[in-house]
C-alpha cells in the first residue's frame, strides 16, 4: 500500500494481492480442518491412508501395421481402412488403400499405381478440394466395382458353348 501512490497501477496490483490473501486464510482455514479430522479418522481405521499423487507411467499403445497399397486415384473413390473407418480420396490423389480395396481399384480402373505416367500431370490437379461422398465409387463392394457388362459376360459364359444353361 505504501508503494501505491508512486506509479499507475500498483492500486490495482495491491488490491488484488490483499484479496489473495484473504481467500488463501479462509482456504486454509478449511483444509487445517479437515487434515486434522483425518488424522485421527485414519488412526481409528475408518478412512484408508491417500494414495500417492505421483502419476503411473502410462506405456504406448502398440498397434498392429496393417498392410496397406499406396495408389492413385484416377476418380473420386471411398473404402472402409483396417480400423472400421470409411475414407474418401478425391480423384486424382494418392491415397493408402487396404489389399483388397486397392485390388477392386485396379480392377475397375478406378485407381493405378505411383508409377503411372498421368500421375505426373494429374497429381492434386483439383487443388484440394473436398470429395463428394455421395459420387465416390465404393470399393468396398464387390457389385459397384464391376463393369456394367461384366453380368452380361458372365451370364454367355455359364450358358456353355451352345448357348445353353
Amino acid at each position: 500500500m505504501e508503494l501505491a501512490h508512486w506509479h499507475h497501477g500498483c492500486t490495482e496490483m495491491t488490491t488484488f494481492l490483499q484479496s489473495a490473501m484473504g481467500q488463501m486464510e479462509t482456504a486454509l482455514n478449511f483444509q487445517l480442518a479437515e487434515l486434522k479430522v483425518m488424522l485421527g479418522m485414519i488412526r481409528d481405521g475408518r478412512q484408508p491412508i491417500p494414495a500417492d499423487k505421483k502419476p503411473e507411467p502410462v506405456q504406448p499403445k502398440v498397434t498392429e501395421q496393417v498392410p496397406t497399397e499406396r495408389a492413385f486415384t484416377l476418380r473420386v473413390v471411398r473404402w472402409v481402412d483396417a480400423h472400421g473407418i470409411e475414407q474418401v480420396a478425391d480423384q486424382y490423389t494418392d491415397c493408402n488403400l487396404t489389399l483388397a480395396a486397392a485390388a477392386r481399384g485396379k480392377r475397375c480402373h478406378a485407381v493405378t499405381g505411383l508409377n503411372d505416367p498421368r500421375r505426373r500431370e494429374l497429381l492434386n490437379a483439383h487443388g484440394g478440394r473436398h470429395p463428394n461422398r455421395a459420387q465416390a465409387l465404393d470399393l468396398n463392394d464387390e457389385q459397384a466395382t464391376r463393369p456394367p457388362h461384366a453380368a452380361h459376360i458372365e451370364s454367355v459364359l455359364a450358358s456353355g458353348p451352345s448357348g445353353e444353361s
